[in-house]
């Protein structure tokens, strides 16, 4: 499966809003028509991923994304609705919702509030993982801290005790509490969703748009790790540690005015690949 698309709903100045991915995707309009809001959601599930509890969308203000409390987050008229972010994969969909103004007791201002998924696996990579299934489908809503309701494919509902990382299940259990395995709760939710998705996060990085007036020199820290974090800070340390590295240079071919010869060279394109 490939990540095809974000939409974004009740999400900052978008009501619902689709953009599709590709290789490359190049985003162009004036300041503040809402590029940037695609790839700080992105970057928010990202870090928010990597944390050790369930998913949110709450960041401090150092964080290098920071979209204050729900109500400065969500569209404006749409403070009766959970900010939602949605993945196009190749074969379905995963929809996240993040906070609503009345929230359950027990969950924090833009904390995980749900989890839809309808995924086809027919003729598709994961089909052989999934047990004579075309179709995975299922919600998770939650209404208490680690209280969730689970609807897997309009079967049963259940009410389970689950524990995240991320947005991957690491235990669950029936209440009144008995532990149970998560593939019984939630079944094939980790492996044919989850671990894929986060898998996806874990290469998501992200270089702020902040503008700093530039140095004259830099001084020369031995100790520094190489590695450029999000606001830009090491790139200094990380060029003079690979000043002597051989760097692959592509340059883009200029446009053109002709259509077939434009899809030709972002066909090119997206295929082109360095090589070591």
């Amino acid at each position: 499966m490939d990540i095809k698309s974000i939409r974004l709903r009740n999400f900052k100045g978008f009501k619902d809003a689709t953009l599709p991915l590709k290789p490359l995707t190049v985003l162009l309009g004036p300041n503040h028509a809402g590029k940037s809001c695609f790839g700080q959601a992105l970057v928010a599930l990202s870090k928010s991923n990597a944390s050790k509890g369930t998913l949110s969308l709450k960041f401090d203000t150092t964080s290098s994304v920071e979209f204050g409390s729900y109500s400065d987050l969500v569209h404006v008229g749409s403070s009766d609705q959970p900010v939602m972010i949605e993945l196009g994969l190749t074969s379905g969909k995963v929809v996240l919702a993040f906070g609503k103004e009345n929230k359950p007791a027990g969950i924090n201002d833009l904390d995980l509030e749900s989890i839809k998924y309808d995924i086809f696996l027919k003729n598709t990579p994961i089909a052989e993982l999934s047990a004579s299934k075309d179709i995975l489908a299922g919600e998770l809503k939650r209404y208490n801290e680690s209280g969730w309701t689970v609807n897997v494919a309009n079967s049963v509902v259940h009410d389970y005790q689950l524990s995240f990382t991320g947005i991957i299940i690491n235990s669950a259990s029936e209440i009144p509490e008995t532990v149970v395995s998560v593939h019984k709760a939630v079944p094939e939710f980790n492996e044919l969703i989850a671990r894929y998705i986060a898998s996806f996060l874990k290469d998501i990085s992200y270089l702020r748009p902040d503008r700093h007036k530039p140095e004259r020199s830099h001084a020369n820290n031995p100790s520094a790790t190489a590695s450029i974090d999000d606001w830009g800070d090491g790139t200094d340390s990380f060029i003079h540690k690979n000043r002597d590295s051989m760097v692959d240079v592509f340059f883009f071919p200029p446009p053109s005015s002709d259509k077939e010869k434009t899809q030709k060279i972002l066909s090119e394109y997206s295929q082109y690949k360095t090589e070591e």
